[in-house]
């Protein structure tokens, strides 16, 4: 039996190569995510951008502006919307969002079992935010749920960047 040398010039070479080459290309781009969003929660030093807020009512709602949670080894601070229903009016309107920085705070880190982690933040020094849970997926989407003392919780979605130093 004779066999045929294979190149790239022979046109059904070429396209299998096209068709394949995307696919490897796309498992190592994922590969070097993963790699980064665990190397961003080992460090503690990440930012959550939310992109949109959904309300206990089921109401999703896109969200325009910057909205964030920055973690840092020895500071949380959150500048997020609200949209549900509070069990008690603040005092100040411009409280209406959920506005918090902490300094005293648990922070736990779990694998979850097929893909990402589990974040636990429960700062100690907040009187109005009691946990906030993120899932992070090693892709860097998060799914954050904020569960405060006096009104219902929250769940944003979004996406985890590096902290930038300004």
């Amino acid at each position: 039996m004779k066999t045929l040398p294979v190149s790239l010039s022979h046109p059904l070479s070429l396209s299998l190569a096209l068709i394949i080459l995307p696919f490897f290309s796309q498992a190592q781009s994922a590969t070097n995510n993963a790699i980064t969003v665990k190397t961003l929660i080992d460090s503690g030093n990440y930012v959550f951008h939310a992109q949109s807020a959904i309300s206990m009512s089921g109401r999703v709602r896109q969200l325009e502006t910057d909205y964030t949670v920055t973690i840092t080894k020895g500071k949380i601070t959150a500048d997020l919307p609200y949209f549900g229903e509070a069990y008690s009016a603040p005092m100040d309107p411009t409280e209406s969002g959920i506005q918090m920085t902490s300094t005293a705070f648990d922070y736990s880190v779990k694998p979850r079992k097929k893909d990402g982690w589990n974040v636990m933040i429960k700062p100690k020094d907040d009187k109005q935010v009691q946990q906030i849970a993120l899932t992070i997926s090693s892709e860097g989407y998060i799914g954050a749920q904020v569960m405060s003392r006096n009104r219902q919780p929250i769940t944003f979605n979004g996406v985890i960047s590096a902290l930038t130093k300004n």
